[in-house]
């Protein structure tokens, strides 16, 4: 007994690396302590990853997350659709060989089927292509904005999205219009066409 004890004491003394101030690179949780005086196999690689790159972790729901939200940036930032000469020469390609999404909605063309069911689950209240004057003199915005179906009186909007909202330009739009609703008091809902058409209840369900 007295022989483990001494050797407990020894290896702690040989895994005693001093570290002055360690903090988990994602939560900045302070884990000096533990990386000085821990013995377990998952401590020692810590210390050997924090001794080869400057940086560890408190635990692995943390290394997840920072490894997951780094391999998200890498993959937005190595997207070529975020070029813009390679939207430019995908815009061309489509124009030429005729494509066009399969339900175009939007201004003078009337409503679509999922703005039609939506706007009939909704009842009295609501207004379909509701004009909503901005007052902007300074063109910042539109002179108004066309609000696929609103609630003046509850102050309430919702956007059906189809395809065409997908490209980044229009989402910087759809984002521009959406920031200035909710700037003049107004709740803004957005759904896709898929998610009226698929669960109809639900969307009617999230607005009310």
């Amino acid at each position: 007994m007295e022989k483990d004890t001494k050797k407990l004491v020894i290896s702690q003394k040989k895994i005693k690396l001093f570290f002055t101030k360690v903090v988990c690179l994602h939560c900045q949780k302070d884990i000096t302590e533990r990386m000085n005086t821990e013995t377990g196999q998952r401590w020692k690689h810590k210390r050997y990853q924090y001794k080869k790159s400057g940086y560890t972790f408190c635990s692995n729901q943390c290394s997840f997350f920072l490894r997951n939200k780094e391999s998200s940036l890498r993959m937005k930032k190595n997207n070529p659709m975020m070029k813009l000469e390679t939207r430019i020469k995908m815009t061309n390609t489509l124009k030429r060989i005729g494509h066009k999404p399969p339900v175009q909605g939007g201004n003078g063309r009337g409503l679509t089927i999922p703005q039609r069911r939506l706007l009939e689950s909704l009842g009295v209240g609501w207004y379909p292509e509701f004009i909503f004057v901005t007052g902007d003199k300074k063109r910042t915005y539109p002179y108004h904005y066309k609000l696929d179906i609103a609630n003046p009186t509850l102050k309430t909007t919702i956007e059906v999205d189809g395809f065409s909202h997908c490209s980044i330009s229009a989402q910087k739009k759809d984002k521009k219009k959406d920031d200035f609703m909710r700037s003049m008091g107004w709740k803004v809902f957005r759904f896709t066409n898929k998610e009226i058409m698929d669960n109809l209840k639900w969307v009617v369900g999230s607005i009310t």
